[in-house]
């Protein structure tokens, strides 16, 4: 028995809307579960015909129910909060999670920087610390909320909200989006890996105001060189500020295992703070400064003079593309979730 393209797609969207109320590693599963399900319910209800129309394809899900009905059996049932407010409560309490972790983390790095040496372990230990007890006043004080106006709002409407909610909808079912963008747990550690290095790197270069060791002779040992502007290093800050909200928004994605609208949004913030900061990298040029005395006792013999003028050159150049095609791909990503927005 075949099926028709429009039939398909409408199978497909039903299972696209059970996926977005689900979360975890197992909704692929699930979903693929349900798909096959709902071929063979048609095929047993309709033995005798040769193509699945749109008709047949309505009939069957129309007696499954609602896609919230259908992904409530595989989980647990949030009824403290209430069908109507539950996906609402979710997305508010991973915003403001991800706004609590992020606020949390700059101000940690702004203290690593202007706190004396001895003190990283303590700071380390209050920084976490201070996520533990605000995530959990966080989510304990939006519960109590999101709690109180379902008692009080939504209490007398509470089961024919139920009842609506497991009626199918033809028209509720969300469009299918144009592309479906893989998780490659392979690559998201590999970034969380370079942004680690990355991070290690600029907080050297921080530490010792632009400059790189170079070791001379046996005699006078191991120097350090200036490399960077300083209009490049008072930058640093901000850079290692961005390249943490990155690591931080991959080992979530390794967490949850999948993409989801917190992460995308979170990628496109992300997006635009790193056009932000390449902007001001452009504006704040030179960014190679080789120009000191040190790096002339390197190489007398090599004109660093014009070697700093191509290196600049060539930085401002690729940053430029670089912040070209990352406004090119936050517009995409904007657009893309207002049309179809990713599950949470």
């Amino acid at each position: 028995m075949k099926i028709s393209p429009t039939a398909k797609e409408l199978i497909d969207r039903y299972l696209l809307a059970v996926k977005r109320q689900l979360a975890g590693k197992q909704r692929d599963d699930i979903t693929a579960e349900l798909e096959t399900y709902i071929l063979d319910t048609i095929e047993e209800k309709y033995p005798n015909d040769e193509e699945f129309s749109d008709d047949m394809v309505i009939s069957v899900l129309t007696g499954m129910g609602a896609p919230f009905k259908v992904a409530s059996q595989y989980r647990s049932h949030q009824y403290l909060i209430g069908p109507r407010l539950y996906p609402i409560f979710v997305i508010v309490i991973k915003i403001i999670v991800a706004v609590i972790i992020g606020a949390l983390s700059i101000s940690a790095l702004i203290a690593f920087f202007t706190q004396e040496n001895g003190q990283f372990l303590t700071s380390l230990l209050e920084y976490l610390g201070s996520i533990w007890s605000g995530v959990l006043a966080a989510i304990g004080a939006v519960t109590v909320v999101f709690a109180l106006i379902n008692r009080a709002v939504l209490k007398e409407k509470h089961m024919e909200e139920i009842e609506n909610f497991e009626k199918f909808v033809l028209a509720d079912l969300p469009e299918l989006p144009q592309t479906e963008k893989k998780f490659n747990t392979i690559g998201t550690i590999v970034e969380i890996a370079l942004g680690i290095v990355g991070i290690s790197f600029l907080i050297f270069s921080f530490r010792t105001a632009g400059g790189f060791p170079y070791f001379c002779n046996t005699d006078s040992g191991i120097k350090i060189a200036k490399i960077f502007s300083s209009g490049f290093v008072s930058l640093i800050p901000f850079m290692i500020a961005q390249t943490g909200l990155e690591i931080g928004r991959n080992g979530l994605l390794l967490a949850q295992g999948y993409h989801s609208a917190v992460t995308n949004w979170w990628n496109i913030c992300n997006n635009i703070i790193n056009v932000a900061v390449m902007a001001f990298i452009i504006r704040a040029r030179p960014i190679l400064d080789l120009s000191s005395t040190e790096i002339a006792q390197v190489a007398p013999q090599v004109d660093f003079t014009n070697i700093a003028r191509l290196g600049n050159f060539g930085l401002i150049i690729a940053l430029a593309i670089g912040l070209a095609a990352t406004c090119v791909e936050t517009i995409i990503g904007i657009t893309r979730e207002i049309r179809n927005p990713t599950s949470i």
